[in-house]
């Protein structure tokens, strides 16, 4: 089969499908497409504009047609009981229809498989469709397909729709995979932006309280990519960001092996984070601790001495990253940019400082290392280097590493198995 625009001569075979599409709703006492809409005027103004497509066999007969485009449909601009899933450009499907003696055959899905490649061949990571609420068969159709309804929108003249969108990966094969972490793979997204796109089970709590945090900072007078909208596709959620271009300081370091600027851009980068204040919108830090000592696998008696010690420990409502490390500060020049915000929070800078030197200096390292010794070493030494030029004693954040550590069973337990 083949997916194509149509051409001025395919005209009438258009409207002998839009004609059988229309007697079928009629018959089956769906309000759609009657009363001449869409007529041929309208048919032909979709080719004209190069909305129009078409799929055929292998011998070129037509065997069904959509319109797709991507201008924005204005009756999409507002939405009712419900809410789009993003807020990004889109594809809109329309007038979507097979020939009558090939219905329940999958056309209708070959057509959708084509609409997307054709969005993620452009870049665009969406598709928008309406349809009558009478409409059973195209909802089902749509949700087989991996739509999610949204809610109501009205045409003009004021008939409402229900409304669906999907959200589009864009194609690895494309080369459109920037990294793969623990917890996430980032796609190339549209318009210059990124997709954070969760694994499947990790918990929406934690991607929404991600992305609340990275709104609350957003203001703040340091580089960090801006967060912009949490879509979903399928069982997977995700957060869209602005693309930071660059190479991770750690990276760097390693490559070059000049551990003294690593620990200089880091600590420059570090001040500059912990000169703001933010007494609301990010959790406290202890709240963070607390929980993960409770969950530590611990004895009772062991978290009732750590909860004790937490307590003693001083409040603050300075901005701290909570996950401050090379590996999460990417370079584009001289330009240092910091990234993930799971961990934001608020406490005294001093935290911050021992929540950085103990995931630079005593986590582990990777079991198929090939020279542990050496890789000891040199966290040992950035750390080092790293409170020199932060201009910080390790004895007065050595409590904060205490906690920290005993926090950190809970949060990576697989640190300690």
């Amino acid at each position: 089969m083949r997916f194509r625009p149509a051409q001025p001569g395919d005209l009438q075979e258009i409207m002998k499908i839009i004609r059988q599409a229309q007697e079928y709703l009629r018959s089956a006492g769906i309000d759609q497409w009657q009363n001449g809409y869409p007529s041929e005027a309208t048919i032909r103004q979709d080719i004209e504009q190069g909305n129009s497509y078409l799929l055929t066999d292998n011998d070129g007969a037509v065997l069904g047609t959509t319109v797709l485009e991507f201008d924005g449909d204005p009756n999409y601009d507002s939405i009712y009981e419900g809410a789009w899933l993003t807020n990004s450009s889109y594809g809109a499907i329309h007038r979507i229809a097979v020939r009558n003696q090939l219905k329940g055959k999958g056309l209708a899905t070959k057509i959708i498989d084509a609409v997307e490649h054709e969005c993620q061949q452009r870049g665009v990571c969406s598709l928008r469709v309406d349809t009558h609420k009478d409409n059973q068969s195209m909802q089902r159709m749509l949700q087989k397909n991996g739509f999610q309804y949204c809610g109501v929108i009205y045409l003009t003249d004021r008939s409402p729709r229900v409304a669906f969108e999907k959200v589009l990966l864009p194609e690895v094969e494309n080369d459109k995979v920037i990294g793969v972490g623990n917890t996430a793979t980032i796609y190339e997204w549209s318009d210059g932006k990124v997709l954070k796109l969760f694994r499947e089970d990790y918990p929406r709590n934690a991607v929404e309280k991600e992305f609340s945090n990275a709104l609350a900072i957003k203001d703040f007078d340091f580089s960090k990519p801006n967060a912009h909208e949490i879509v979903s596709y399928g069982d997977r959620i995700g957060i869209v960001y602005d693309q930071v271009k660059g190479e991770s300081l750690l990276d760097l370091a390693l490559d070059s092996g000049d551990v003294e600027n690593c620990a200089k851009v880091m600590a420059d980068l570090h001040k500059k984070i912990l000169q703001n204040n933010c007494s609301a919108g990010v959790p406290d830090y202890k709240e963070f601790l607390r929980f993960q000592i409770n969950v530590s696998g611990i004895t009772e008696g062991e978290k009732e001495l750590a909860i004790r010690m937490l307590d003693g420990l001083p409040e603050g409502d300075t901005l701290c990253h909570g996950d401050f490390h090379p590996g999460n500060i990417l370079m584009n020049g001289d330009i240092p940019t910091v990234i993930d915000f799971m961990n934001v929070c608020r406490g005294p800078y001093l935290y911050d400082v021992a929540r950085t030197v103990f995931l630079v200096e005593y986590t582990p390292v990777p079991g198929g290392a090939i020279d542990r010794g050496a890789q000891l070493h040199l966290k040992k030494t950035l750390s080092q280097l790293y409170l020199r030029h932060m201009g910080v004693a390790k004895e007065l954040i050595q409590d904060y590493i205490v906690i920290i550590s005993i926090a950190r069973r809970g949060e990576c337990p697989h640190e300690y198995n």
